[in-house]
């Protein structure tokens, strides 16, 4: 889960740039660090819903937020 959420996060970095993976200006995109924070047990093996958000991404650094759901719609997780 923790890969998953790094990875995923960065992403939503790219999206005020009109930015995705494919694209040729695009030359790296790393994590410097990530925190998460578990806020009830989940099973990873079932549905759960990724949300992130990037609310400001400029000078080539981004903050990245990410909220993690189960299908009952309960906070599992939030990433930052």
């Amino acid at each position: 889960a923790a890969f998953a959420s790094d990875w995923t996060l960065c992403l939503a970095s790219l999206r005020p740039h009109g930015l995705s993976m494919l694209s040729p200006r695009l030359r790296m995109l790393t994590s410097i660090d990530h925190s998460m924070w578990y806020h009830r047990p989940f099973d990873a093996t079932q549905w759960m819903l990724y949300e992130t958000d990037s609310p400001v991404a400029t000078g080539g650094r981004s903050l990245n937020h990410g909220r993690l759901f189960d299908a009952q719609g309960n906070l599992c997780v939030s990433v930052s």
